[in-house]
């Protein structure tokens, strides 16, 4: 399996980056490499999390 990122998506990461990186360069970078290995996990286990039905998302 192989992670898709919505063009959405991007941007939204790019944005995180921007405003953590305000207070510090590294700690948008350290940040970002971690939230991005987490988001590889979901191709081993693409159901995990909780699902979320007051939102309709799973």
């Amino acid at each position: 399996m192989r992670i898709k990122y919505t063009e959405q998506a991007r941007e939204d990461l790019d944005k995180i980056a921007d405003y953590i990186s305000q207070d510090s360069i590294q700690k948008a970078i350290d940040y970002l490499y971690k939230l991005k290995n987490r988001i590889k996990l979901l191709t081993l286990s693409p159901y995990m999390g909780l699902e979320c039905k007051t939102k309709g998302l799973k």
